[in-house]
């Protein structure tokens, strides 16, 4: 048993009724970060570490604000989550943009979170996604300008 499936467990412990402990954002946050560096050999591991992650992320969305708001830190190590656990290929790139439209939906767009859609999803994506914010992406170097980006995506990231 991995560290994200534990957390998960934990989660799943935490939301019975009767049970004395609360989840909160933190927990969430802390199951996806432990997913995206969860260590599998396998696609069948790594489908499971998604599920684990995409049910985390649903219940946080669907239940809020009974255990806080999925923030910036969230969306994040779901996109990092998305990166490590997930082949590039059009599932990959349907999971993470939505989960940025997502993030979009709530306003908690920060750079961490656009760095972080950077590596889940071809430039060609990006660069239709985020257009002229885009000052420069190559192998080696990105750079953006969140000023460039609407104002409501933001309304909420740090």
């Amino acid at each position: 048993v991995g560290k994200e499936e534990s957390a998960f467990q934990l989660l799943q412990e935490m939301l019975q009724p009767g049970s004395k402990a609360k989840p909160d954002i933190i927990t969430a946050n802390s199951i996806l970060h432990s997913c995206a560096f969860a260590v599998t050999d396998s696609q069948a591991q790594r489908g499971k570490v998604m599920e684990y992650a995409i049910q985390t992320l649903e219940i946080f969305t669907r239940d809020a604000p009974s255990y806080g708001w999925p923030d910036h830190i969230t969306f994040s190590n779901m996109l990092l989550t998305i990166t490590k656990q997930m082949p590039l290929n059009e599932k990959r790139i349907s999971l993470a943009e939505a989960t940025f439209w997502q993030c979009c939906e709530v306003g908690h767009v920060s750079s961490l979170v656009v760095q972080r859609l950077r590596l889940a999803i071809p430039a060609e994506r990006l660069g239709y996604i985020l257009g002229s914010a885009i000052v420069k992406n190559t192998e080696s170097s990105f750079i953006f300008n969140m000023k460039e980006l609407p104002t409501e995506w933001q309304v909420h990231a740090p």
